[in-house]
């Protein structure tokens, strides 16, 4: 939980901070859905419960994210918000709940939250070739 009378909370930009929860829900969804896969794999009875525990989180994020969502996706390329809520309600097997994490996955990859390829690749064996990279 975000301690916003903290003195250091105050210095952080407020988008930020909203980023880094997003950022928790997501990854702890990885860890449900990790969790979900090995008693799926045992053969446990709780797999239906943390099938459960993953609609809620994916339901907790689109409140979220629900007016970037309302923003970035149009009509021709994405459902519009009401009908992905009632898609994650009735979502009943891997597939579809990792249909729906995966169109959130794409907003927030989109938004370069999640994205880890962002730095240029360059040849560091030929000097010119990182010379003219760097722009030298």
């Amino acid at each position: 939980m975000v301690n916003f009378e903290s003195d250091a909370t105050l210095g952080t930009n407020r988008s930020h901070i909203l980023d880094l929860i997003v950022l928790g829900r997501r990854d702890e969804w990885l860890n449900t859905y990790q969790k979900y896969s090995i008693a799926l794999l045992d053969n446990k009875s709780g797999s239906n419960e943390l099938f459960n525990v993953l609609k809620s989180i994916l339901l907790t994020m689109s409140i979220e994210l629900k007016e970037t969502m309302l923003r970035k996706w149009t009509n021709d390329e994405k459902p519009d918000y009401n009908e992905f809520l009632t898609k994650i309600r009735k979502a009943n097997n891997d597939q579809e709940i990792i249909s729906c994490f995966d169109a959130l996955n794409q907003l927030l990859d989109g938004l370069n939250m999640t994205k880890i390829d962002t730095k240029r690749y360059f040849d560091t064996t030929s000097v010119e070739t990182e010379n003219q990279e760097k722009g030298l």
